[in-house]
Protein backbone atom coordinates (compact mmCIF):
# COMPACT_ATOMS: atom_id res chain seq x y z
CA UNK A 1 0.00 0.00 0.00
CA UNK A 2 2.46 2.60 -1.21
CA UNK A 3 1.62 6.24 -1.89
CA UNK A 4 1.43 7.52 -5.46
CA UNK A 5 2.70 11.09 -5.91
CA UNK A 6 1.59 13.36 -8.73
CA UNK A 7 3.57 16.54 -9.28
CA UNK A 8 1.88 19.64 -10.67
CA UNK A 9 2.13 23.42 -10.94
CA UNK A 10 0.20 25.10 -8.12
CA UNK A 11 0.32 28.50 -9.82
CA UNK A 12 -0.83 27.95 -13.43
CA UNK A 13 -0.66 31.10 -15.53
CA UNK A 14 1.53 32.95 -13.02
CA UNK A 15 5.25 33.64 -13.20
CA UNK A 16 5.93 32.18 -9.76
CA UNK A 17 7.24 28.62 -9.95
CA UNK A 18 5.26 26.95 -7.19
CA UNK A 19 5.67 23.19 -7.39
CA UNK A 20 3.15 20.96 -5.60
CA UNK A 21 2.07 17.34 -5.31
CA UNK A 22 -1.06 15.26 -4.98
CA UNK A 23 -0.89 12.16 -2.80
CA UNK A 24 -2.92 9.06 -3.64
CA UNK A 25 -3.02 6.84 -0.56
CA UNK A 26 -4.48 3.35 -0.42
CA UNK A 27 -5.68 1.57 2.69
CA UNK A 28 -7.56 -1.71 3.01
CA UNK A 29 -10.84 0.23 3.01
CA UNK A 30 -10.46 3.38 0.89
CA UNK A 31 -8.47 5.27 -1.71
CA UNK A 32 -7.64 8.78 -0.46
CA UNK A 33 -6.60 11.60 -2.77
CA UNK A 34 -5.06 14.58 -0.97
CA UNK A 35 -4.67 17.95 -2.73
CA UNK A 36 -6.23 16.80 -6.02
CA UNK A 37 -5.00 18.14 -9.35
CA UNK A 38 -6.10 17.89 -12.96
CA UNK A 39 -4.47 14.51 -13.43
CA UNK A 40 -3.03 13.28 -16.69
CA UNK A 41 -4.58 10.28 -18.42
CA UNK A 42 -2.11 7.77 -16.97
CA UNK A 43 -2.80 8.83 -13.39
CA UNK A 44 -6.54 9.10 -14.02
CA UNK A 45 -6.62 5.51 -15.30
CA UNK A 46 -4.51 4.37 -12.36
CA UNK A 47 -7.07 5.82 -9.95
CA UNK A 48 -9.89 4.12 -11.85
CA UNK A 49 -8.13 0.77 -11.51
CA UNK A 50 -8.62 0.74 -7.73
CA UNK A 51 -11.82 -1.04 -6.76
CA UNK A 52 -12.36 0.97 -3.58
CA UNK A 53 -14.46 3.89 -2.45
CA UNK A 54 -12.68 7.16 -3.21
CA UNK A 55 -12.28 10.00 -0.72
CA UNK A 56 -10.95 13.30 -2.07
CA UNK A 57 -9.58 15.89 0.34
CA UNK A 58 -8.71 19.57 0.08
CA UNK A 59 -6.18 19.62 2.96
CA UNK A 60 -6.51 23.34 3.63
CA UNK A 61 -8.12 26.53 2.33
CA UNK A 62 -5.72 26.92 -0.59
CA UNK A 63 -5.52 23.48 -2.20
CA UNK A 64 -8.75 23.16 -4.13
CA UNK A 65 -7.86 23.66 -7.81
CA UNK A 66 -8.56 20.04 -8.74
CA UNK A 67 -11.84 19.50 -6.88
CA UNK A 68 -14.25 20.32 -9.71
CA UNK A 69 -12.20 18.23 -12.16
CA UNK A 70 -12.35 15.25 -9.81
CA UNK A 71 -16.08 15.72 -9.26
CA UNK A 72 -16.59 15.46 -13.00
CA UNK A 73 -14.42 12.35 -13.25
CA UNK A 74 -15.53 10.66 -10.03
CA UNK A 75 -19.08 11.85 -9.24
CA UNK A 76 -19.60 9.08 -6.66
CA UNK A 77 -16.53 10.01 -4.61
CA UNK A 78 -16.87 11.78 -1.27
CA UNK A 79 -15.28 15.23 -1.01
CA UNK A 80 -13.90 16.82 2.15
CA UNK A 81 -12.31 20.17 2.98
CA UNK A 82 -12.59 23.49 4.85
CA UNK A 83 -15.05 26.29 4.15
CA UNK A 84 -12.95 28.50 1.87
CA UNK A 85 -12.09 25.55 -0.35
CA UNK A 86 -15.80 24.80 -0.63
CA UNK A 87 -16.51 28.41 -1.60
CA UNK A 88 -13.62 28.63 -4.08
CA UNK A 89 -14.54 25.37 -5.78
CA UNK A 90 -18.30 25.98 -5.71
CA UNK A 91 -18.79 22.55 -4.15
CA UNK A 92 -20.36 21.22 -0.99
CA UNK A 93 -17.49 19.72 1.01
CA UNK A 94 -17.83 17.50 4.06
CA UNK A 95 -15.87 18.43 7.17
CA UNK A 96 -12.49 16.67 7.23
CA UNK A 97 -13.01 15.99 10.93
CA UNK A 98 -15.90 13.73 9.89
CA UNK A 99 -13.86 11.34 7.75
CA UNK A 100 -14.95 7.70 8.17
CA UNK A 101 -13.03 5.68 10.73
CA UNK A 102 -9.99 4.00 9.23
CA UNK A 103 -7.24 2.55 11.39
CA UNK A 104 -4.76 3.04 8.53
CA UNK A 105 -5.48 6.69 7.81
CA UNK A 106 -5.87 9.52 10.31
CA UNK A 107 -6.57 13.22 9.80
CA UNK A 108 -5.38 15.75 12.39
CA UNK A 109 -6.88 19.25 12.18
CA UNK A 110 -4.55 22.04 13.30
CA UNK A 111 -6.20 24.66 15.49
CA UNK A 112 -4.97 28.23 15.76
CA UNK A 113 -4.88 29.31 12.12
CA UNK A 114 -8.38 29.70 10.66
CA UNK A 115 -7.06 31.35 7.50
CA UNK A 116 -5.20 28.13 6.66
CA UNK A 117 -7.44 25.53 8.33
CA UNK A 118 -5.02 22.73 7.49
CA UNK A 119 -5.31 19.06 8.32
CA UNK A 120 -2.31 16.75 8.21
CA UNK A 121 -2.58 13.02 7.64
CA UNK A 122 -0.95 9.83 8.85
CA UNK A 123 -0.89 6.94 6.39
CA UNK A 124 -0.03 3.99 8.60
CA UNK A 125 0.89 1.41 5.93
CA UNK A 126 3.76 3.61 4.72
CA UNK A 127 4.47 5.20 8.13
CA UNK A 128 4.12 8.63 6.51
CA UNK A 129 2.95 12.00 7.77
CA UNK A 130 1.56 14.10 4.91
CA UNK A 131 1.66 17.90 5.28
CA UNK A 132 0.73 20.67 2.88
CA UNK A 133 1.55 24.30 3.75
CA UNK A 134 2.89 24.22 7.32
CA UNK A 135 6.41 23.42 6.08
CA UNK A 136 8.16 24.05 2.74
CA UNK A 137 11.42 22.51 1.54
CA UNK A 138 11.76 23.62 -2.09
CA UNK A 139 15.11 23.34 -3.81
CA UNK A 140 14.10 23.36 -7.49
CA UNK A 141 15.57 25.85 -9.94
CA UNK A 142 13.63 29.12 -9.70
CA UNK A 143 13.32 32.17 -11.91
CA UNK A 144 14.05 35.65 -10.56
CA UNK A 145 10.53 36.52 -9.41
CA UNK A 146 10.17 33.14 -7.64
CA UNK A 147 13.52 33.65 -5.94
CA UNK A 148 12.48 37.09 -4.68
CA UNK A 149 9.09 35.87 -3.44
CA UNK A 150 10.43 32.84 -1.58
CA UNK A 151 13.32 34.81 -0.08
CA UNK A 152 10.84 37.40 1.16
CA UNK A 153 8.72 34.74 2.84
CA UNK A 154 11.68 32.81 4.25
CA UNK A 155 11.28 29.60 2.28
CA UNK A 156 13.93 29.92 -0.44
CA UNK A 157 15.78 26.62 -0.87
CA UNK A 158 15.53 25.73 2.80
CA UNK A 159 13.34 23.89 5.23
CA UNK A 160 11.12 26.68 6.45
CA UNK A 161 7.71 28.00 7.33
CA UNK A 162 6.25 30.85 5.33
CA UNK A 163 6.16 34.27 6.99
CA UNK A 164 2.62 34.58 5.64
CA UNK A 165 1.59 31.50 7.60
CA UNK A 166 3.03 32.96 10.80
CA UNK A 167 1.27 36.28 10.26
CA UNK A 168 -2.15 34.75 9.59
CA UNK A 169 -2.28 32.62 12.74
CA UNK A 170 -5.18 33.95 14.80
CA UNK A 171 -3.93 32.19 17.94
CA UNK A 172 -0.15 31.88 17.63
CA UNK A 173 0.50 30.05 20.95
CA UNK A 174 -2.20 27.49 20.16
CA UNK A 175 -0.99 27.00 16.59
CA UNK A 176 2.60 26.53 17.80
CA UNK A 177 1.40 24.04 20.41
CA UNK A 178 -0.54 22.10 17.76
CA UNK A 179 2.54 21.90 15.56
CA UNK A 180 4.68 20.62 18.42
CA UNK A 181 2.07 17.98 19.23
CA UNK A 182 2.80 16.50 15.81
CA UNK A 183 6.26 15.47 17.00
CA UNK A 184 4.62 12.93 19.33
CA UNK A 185 2.87 11.05 16.53
CA UNK A 186 3.98 7.69 15.16
CA UNK A 187 5.56 8.09 11.71
CA UNK A 188 8.93 7.61 10.06
CA UNK A 189 8.97 10.09 7.19
CA UNK A 190 7.30 13.35 6.23
CA UNK A 191 5.88 13.82 2.76
CA UNK A 192 5.81 17.50 1.84
CA UNK A 193 3.42 18.93 -0.71
CA UNK A 194 5.90 21.70 -1.51
CA UNK A 195 9.45 20.43 -1.85
CA UNK A 196 11.68 17.53 -0.92
CA UNK A 197 10.54 15.02 1.69
CA UNK A 198 12.26 14.92 5.06
CA UNK A 199 12.84 12.50 7.92
CA UNK A 200 10.94 12.46 11.20
CA UNK A 201 14.02 13.79 13.00
CA UNK A 202 14.41 16.74 10.61
CA UNK A 203 10.72 17.57 10.91
CA UNK A 204 10.61 17.33 14.70
CA UNK A 205 13.79 19.36 15.15
CA UNK A 206 12.40 22.12 12.94
CA UNK A 207 9.00 22.29 14.65
CA UNK A 208 10.55 22.36 18.12
CA UNK A 209 12.78 25.28 17.05
CA UNK A 210 9.84 27.52 16.11
CA UNK A 211 9.22 30.54 18.34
Amino acid sequence: MNIIEYKYDASPGLRIEFKAKSFICETSSYLYIISPAKFDEVTFNKIKSFSKDIIIIAPNNFHNIGLSFMKEKFPDAKFYGPKRSAKQSGMDLLNTRDLPEDSQFTAIFLEGNKALSESVFIHTPSQSLIVTDIVFNMHHKMNLISTLVFKTYGTYKRLGQSLLLKLTADDKPLFRKQLRELTKLDFEKVLLNHGDHISRDEFNKFLLSLN
